[in-house]
C-alpha cells in the first residue's frame, strides 16, 4: 500500500492478529515500523542517558533534615562558584534562576528545621514577651506578675 508520495505501511501482524498499517520506517524491507522493525535501544554513539552528576542522588543518604540543609549548602556554595566563573549569559542567567529557587528551598528547609526542634513557638513567644515588657516600660505600666 503506497501514500504519503511513496511512504509504506507495515505488513506486520499486531498481538491480535489484525495487520498493523502504522506508518514503515524509511529503507525498512519488509516494510516494519518501529514497534516491528526489532531495532532496540538508542543509536550507536547517543549519549542522553549518560550520567554527567547535575541531577543524580547525593551520595550520602539524607537521613535528616540537618542531611538536607548541609547538602542544600553545599550545592548552592558549588553553584556560586559556577555563577562566578561563568562566561555565557545565557548559562548565568540559567543558573541564577535556579539559584533563586535554592536560596527558596534553603529558607523553606530552615524553616521547617526550626519548627521541627520546637524553637520557633518559643522564641515568638520570647519576643511578644519582650515587646511587652518594653511597651510597659516606655509608658510606666505595671505587668501583673502572677
Amino acid at each position: 500500500m503506497l501514500s504519503r508520495g511513496g511512504s509504506r505501511r507495515c505488513e506486520a501482524n499486531r498481538a491480535d492478529g489484525k495487520p498493523c498499517n502504522a506508518w514503515a520506517l524509511r529503507a525498512s524491507e519488509p516494510p516494519r515500523c518501529a514497534s516491528h522493525s526489532g531495532l532496540t535501544g538508542a543509536p550507536a554513539g547517543n549519549r542522553n542517558a549518560e550520567k554527567h552528576g547535575g541531577y543524580s542522588r547525593p551520595v550520602d543518604e539524607i537521613l535528616c533534615i540537618e542531611d538536607a540543609v548541609e547538602d542544600l549548602q553545599f550545592r548552592l556554595t558549588n553553584l556560586t562558584h559556577f555563577v562566578d566563573e561563568s562566561e555565557d549569559r545565557a548559562d548565568m542567567m540559567a543558573a541564577l534562576a535556579l539559584y533563586g529557587q535554592m536560596i527558596s528551598r534553603y529558607g523553606r528547609l530552615l524553616r521547617d528545621k526550626r519548627a521541627l526542634s520546637g524553637k520557633s513557638a518559643d522564641s515568638i513567644l520570647e519576643m511578644i514577651g519582650k515587646t511587652a515588657e518594653e511597651l510597659a516600660t516606655d509608658l510606666d505600666w505595671k505587668i501583673f506578675e502572677g
